[in-house]
């Protein structure tokens, strides 16, 4: 970059969603509770990301990207986020591909919300919840972005790209929490497809609701195979992963999901199941989470929507039920 010569004119522009939804959530107790929430079918943020050229084919950027919660205006997707916690990174790209250092967006969850229909929903999205939803039926180990890490994404050739990301563990005279992850896509018409792999060397501190306190030393591996096809009638999706753990009393986690965008009038009709099949986990023996639900664009910025999904695991039940609006920017 240094010997690159005279910088142009820097371009920085801001981006973001504002997604607030209205409904009820009933678990299985039966306490219905009315809420008015935030992130219905994405997780609201905004972000300022910076580029400029340094040289004929070779860009400099940086994004600093936050989350927040539009219904009651506090930063983060919960309290005690990291304040950009979507992303802080800087980096350069060019005919070699992109890299990037600080706080980049996990590849593992670029393919999981890539293929299935509802996205990177984590209220309506079975993959998603079976996957990074939280709590102790959702067993990745790692958030959707990782801090302290590199990021290198390929240029895309005949079709093929692909990204890699290390996370350093930064824990002295050891390796300690290392997380290491790729994925790859190929795209072909109306065909895709995608791997990915991770692994996660974590401390008792990760995933706290599942994690044993003896779990420091322990690796998580996990991959995924995914694939769609848009009919034109119909886009379909399907994936499956296997998550392998040695932490105390866990063990191997698999993942079914098939899920369908569907034209239908001004908008597309969603639907999706994802099943897990739980083996030594203590709170489950397997999953089953469906949803439906109806994407009403009014304009290339501005989409409603109205979801229901029903969750059950080994005869306990949580049912959502919303409606709400996402804005672009």
């Amino acid at each position: 970059m240094l010997a690159s010569g005279n910088a142009l004119a820097v371009d920085v522009q801001f981006s973001g969603i504002v997604d607030v939804w209205a409904g009820v959530q009933d678990p299985d107790a039966g306490d219905r509770t009315w809420v008015l929430n935030s992130g219905g079918m994405s997780t609201s943020y905004f972000g300022v990301n910076i580029s400029h050229e340094i040289s004929p084919g070779l860009t400099g950027f940086a994004n600093l990207q936050m989350f927040y919660r539009p219904d009651t205006g506090d930063q983060g997707r919960f309290d005690g986020d990291n304040f950009f916690a979507r992303a802080a990174h800087v980096g350069v790209a060019g005919s070699l591909g992109r890299i990037s250092a600080g706080r980049n967006t996990n590849p593992y969850f670029i393919s999981t919300i890539l293929f299935n229909a509802f996205g990177d929903s984590f209220v309506f999205s079975p993959t998603v919840l079976h996957t990074f939803g939280g709590g102790p039926l959702a067993a990745i180990a790692g958030d959707s972005g990782w801090s302290d890490s590199i990021s290198y994404g390929t240029p895309t050739i005949n079709g093929f790209n692909a990204n890699l990301i290390y996370a350093f563990g930064e824990v002295e005279d050891e390796p300690g929490d290392n997380k290491m992850g790729a994925n790859a896509f190929y795209r072909a018409g109306g065909f895709a497809a995608t791997l990915a792999v991770q692994a996660v060397d974590y401390t008792a501190s990760d995933n706290p609701g599942l994690a044993p306190v003896d779990a420091d030393g322990d690796t998580q591996t996990s991959v995924l195979v995914g694939a769609s096809y848009d009919f034109g009638f119909l886009k379909l999706f399907g994936q499956y992963q296997n998550i392998s753990d040695d932490r105390g009393p866990f063990g191997d986690l698999d993942t079914f999901s098939i899920s369908a965008a569907v034209p239908a009038g001004p908008g597309s009709v969603l639907l999706a199941v994802a099943y897990s099949d739980y083996d030594d986990f203590p709170d489950a023996d397997d999953r089953t989470t469906a949803s439906i639900g109806y994407m009403y664009p009014l304009s290339q910025y501005l989409d409603t929507y109205a979801a229901f999904l029903n969750d059950d695991w080994d005869g306990d039940t949580d049912r959502t039920f919303g409606v709400g609006a996402r804005y672009r920017f």
